[in-house]
């Protein structure tokens, strides 16, 4: 994977908009490939970088100065023989952890089929179970992510709340448009004021809502048309999704983004370091 040279921005672009205390965050949903590939090839991977969509970040990283969370299934399909995160090497634990401070990971959910019928106890050993794993594949409690954005959105005021007492400190809300009709626990009066403000905050969780999915920009005019109407706001949410991260658009408009926030000096951050 490389990156792709900085856009051209058009004329009329107006970067005179953004917010002057806004900062960006990368994320990718439905991740769980990575600790696999990392683990078939613990023999030859001499870093976790050597991993293809790791790397690319890395490169990100690198010259641009991005931080990205990786939201995290613990097996795709508990009910086949999948690959877990208990399956997971801890091989890279150190070199996890020494670059905490731009790359996180948390939890999604336990599977690609969990958020069904989901329930606040049940979502509690789901939390535990995969982060547990996750600090022992990463090496520290500084390598987790605790501002989620939650497989399908799908959570009620009761699993919110035991979200809340396991130490999840706000979620990340869908992208305004996507067609939904429920988002966690929000009401619609609720997920609108949250869109409107780009930041909502109820019984001591704050949601903020997502701006931009990469796999849905479908133009190179497209791209610059959605980020003319997410810089205004203090909070810059961009996700894609790991099954898609090779893609090269995705990787096109992410390594634009970056690009562009380092040149106007609008900064990288973790939502959960703002909440």
């Amino acid at each position: 994977i490389s990156v792709y040279l900085p856009a051209a921005f058009p004329e009329d672009f107006p970067a005179d908009q953004i917010h002057p205390d806004g900062y960006l965050h990368f994320s990718v949903d439905d991740s769980n490939s990575i600790f696999e590939d990392l683990t078939n090839n613990r023999r030859r991977y001499k870093s976790i970088f050597d991993q293809p969509f790791l790397g690319f970040m890395k490169q990100l990283h690198d010259r641009y100065g991005i931080v990205v969370s990786f939201y995290v299934f613990y097996s795709w399909n508990l009910n086949e023989d999948c690959f877990t995160l208990a399956d997971a090497t801890d091989r890279y634990a150190a070199e996890f952890s020494a670059n905490a401070d731009w790359l996180r990971f948390g939890f999604h959910a336990i599977d690609a089929a969990a958020y069904e019928n989901l329930d606040a106890d049940t979502l509690r050993v789901y939390y535990e179970k995969t982060v547990n794993e996750l600090i022992r594949i990463t090496g520290s409690e500084a390598c987790i992510d605790t501002f989620l954005r939650l497989d399908r959105y799908t959570a009620d005021d009761a699993c919110v709340e035991a979200l809340r007492e396991e130490g999840v400190t706000g979620l990340l809300t869908a992208v305004l448009g996507d067609g939904r009709t429920a988002c966690y626990d929000l009401s619609d009066e609720e997920y609108a004021l949250a869109h409107q403000e780009d930041w909502f905050a109820a019984d001591g969780m704050p949601y903020t809502p997502t701006d931009i999915c990469l796999e849905w920009l479908e133009s190179d005019e497209a791209f610059f048309d959605v980020t003319a109407q997410m810089i205004p706001e203090p909070q810059m949410v961009v996700f894609t999704h790991e099954w898609i991260l090779e893609d090269a658009n995705v990787q096109k408009y992410m390594t634009w983004l970056a690009a562009f926030a380092y040149e106007q000096q609008i900064p990288f951050r973790f939502p959960e370091d703002m909440a």
